[in-house]
């Protein structure tokens, strides 16, 4: 009996010290319970691409609201239907037009007034002034012809005062036939006195009808130039008529509106029988979005932002039918104030939509765009400081439709064959970079200078030559732990990724 305690006793012993070496094994050397596992990376040469990503809401590019111009009355017909395509020119609403007709005759009916008046007024002095003149010439023609014939009969009377002056003077007086030669000269002298008296008379009155007519033809003269006159100056009455005539050709024009630009229709105001009418024509807005929520600054090289919806209407109370174009879209982007600073406007975005598939791009179609703004003042939200920037997609595919996701990564800069190494072989603390440089089995801290960083690489502009390797050891413990890194992602001392 004693024997087999004894063999019990010893057989517990055993087991017991069993149990301190596991124990030992576990607790006093804990580095048996881990493994390491050591991977390097190389220093090569490569183009790298820095970017910011910003994800939103599509809007228009510009909403142009269509009203009646100055038409009024009731809708006769309704063309398009809410969220329909339109094309630049298409008929979207009619109206009756009945009083834009009434108003176009009755400006045309003053105009036509108006051009006859001054027309009527100037032919008439133009006639009177052709009467005058006409009359001065055929009174100066007969005045004329007087004077003509009353000079020839003075000239002739003088030939005849002459020659029976000379009878007298040959005929001796106590001739027989003195005395008859002295009646003729006496007879000639008085028809030579009457004939001057006629001349002197035929003169005069040529010289009378000639101020008489002069006066004449003046007056008519002066009455054709203030017919001028007063057509000049009422030329601006006809003017006003041409155009009273022109805006009501316009007005009726108004009454069968159009679509001034090609888009969707994302308004629509309008049903056959209500009274419209309005003095304001089309309008158009840029919407560049509205900011969402503010994006959290990241410290990586690709950061993301998100919009809302972004789109606002620029259809006025009066307006009838809202277009919101779609030959060119905006995304709205609240980018981080870390991130801001390498934003630029004119840069290249490639917008991704994850709703519009194909069989050759399952994650989405893609299209280029370009930043078109940015806000020169900050949005902050829960303490967090963002910026609203405008990416504006010029020709963005038919298959996309206003308020579709999408997602836009912004290029901030771009290098080609430089050398680089993988982010995560670098350690950052504070404004300090290093890596673990491997040589001949030996591992050094070396420090470096970095550039942009993107796409999981880091541009080194100095401290590395290519080729190296670099250390990257990831310590794994196999009792639950969590998995830790040196010159990781997260490296001791700070982030990675931002130069």
């Amino acid at each position: 009996m004693k024997k087999q305690t004894l063999i019990l006793n010893a057989a517990l012993g055993v087991a017991l010290l069993a149990i301190a070496a596991g124990a030992y094994a576990v607790v006093g050397n804990p580095s048996s319970a881990t493994t390491a596992a050591a991977r390097t990376s190389t220093v090569t040469t490569g183009d790298i691409t820095a970017s910011v990503s910003a994800s939103g809401n599509l809007a228009s590019g510009g909403d142009t609201a269509v009203s009646a111009s100055n038409c009024s009355g009731k809708v006769t017909s309704v063309s398009v239907a809410l969220g329909g395509i339109v094309a630049k020119g298409a008929p979207l609403v009619a109206i009756d037009p009945t009083d834009a007709k009434e108003a176009l005759t009755t400006a045309e009916t003053s105009l036509a007034a108006a051009q006859a008046s001054v027309a009527s007024a100037v032919e008439s002095a133009q006639q009177s002034l052709t009467a005058a003149q006409q009359s001065q010439a055929l009174d100066l023609s007969q005045a004329n012809a007087s004077v003509t014939k009353a000079a020839a009969a003075v000239t002739a009377d003088q030939a005849t005062v002459a020659s029976t002056l000379a009878t007298l003077n040959a005929t001796s007086k106590t001739s027989p036939t003195y005395s008859d030669a002295q009646s003729k000269y006496n007879s000639a002298v008085s028809q030579l006195s009457q004939d001057e008296n006629s001349l002197s008379q035929a003169k005069f009155s040529l010289a009378s009808t000639t101020l008489k007519d002069t006066q004449s033809v003046n007056q008519a003269q002066l009455q054709l130039n203030q017919a001028d006159s007063a057509t000049s100056q009422n030329a601006s009455n006809v003017t006003t008529a041409t155009q009273n005539v022109t805006n009501a050709q316009d007005n009726l024009a108004s009454c069968t509106l159009t679509a001034p630009v090609a888009g969707r229709v994302t308004a629509l105001n309008a049903t056959v029988g209500i009274t419209a009418g309005s003095s304001s024509g089309t309008s158009s807005s840029t919407t560049s979005g509205s900011t969402g929520g503010a994006s959290g600054g990241s410290s990586s090289a690709t950061t993301t932002a998100t919009t809302s919806t972004g789109s606002s209407s620029s259809s006025s109370s009066a307006a009838i039918v809202t277009i919101s174009t779609l030959s060119k879209m905006v995304l709205s982007a609240s980018i981080a104030e870390a991130d801001i600073a390498s934003i630029k406007v004119g840069q290249t975005a490639t917008l991704t939509f994850p709703a519009v598939t194909t069989s050759a791009a399952p994650n989405g179609i893609t299209a280029t765009g370009t930043v078109t703004a940015i806000a020169p003042t900050s949005t902050v939200t829960s303490s967090v400081v963002t910026y609203t920037t405008t990416i504006t997609l010029a020709n963005p595919p038919a298959t996309v439709r206003l308020g579709q996701t999408a997602t836009a990564v912004i290029v901030t800069a771009s290098k080609t064959n430089v050398l680089r190494v993988p982010t995560t072989a670098i350690t950052t603390t504070g404004t300090a970079h290093t890596v673990r440089v491997v040589k001949n089995g030996v591992t050094t801290t070396t420090p470096i200078q970095v550039g942009i960083a993107g796409g999981g690489f880091t541009e080194v502009t100095s401290g590395l030559s290519a080729g190296e390797e670099l250390a990257q050891t990831t310590t794994t413990t196999t009792s639950g732990g969590t998995t830790g890194s040196f010159g990781g992602a997260s490296g001791i001392g700070g982030t990675v990724g931002r130069p």
